[in-house]
């Protein structure tokens, strides 16, 4: 049950965020705690800025999978700080 389960949240997340890309199209996305997640790929709309969050280790593992593309970007940093935020656009935002 945990794999049809797995399945089923990453459906239902997936459809959230493409709902979302629909009302704003040019979203700034932080994918926080990203692992090996690459939601980017099936979510993408062409306009999308796409930043995949997590720890230093975490991201040094997930570049040599990965490769960061046009819009989507890896950033290394610890959560309880605030220094990986810096380079993460904040321009006309809207947090939801």
């Amino acid at each position: 049950m945990s794999h049809e389960g797995v399945v089923a949240r990453t459906i239902l997340f997936d459809n959230e965020v493409k709902r979302l890309l629909e009302k704003y199209p040019d979203a700034v996305c932080v994918n926080i705690g990203c692992g090996f997640d690459d939601r980017f790929s099936r979510v993408d709309n062409g306009k999308v800025r796409w930043y995949n969050v997590d720890l230093p280790d975490s991201i040094e593992l997930r570049k040599k999978v990965f490769e960061e593309r046009d819009r989507e970007f890896m950033t290394a940093g610890d959560l309880t700080g605030t220094d990986w935020t810096e380079g993460i656009p904040n321009e006309g935002v809207t947090i939801i």
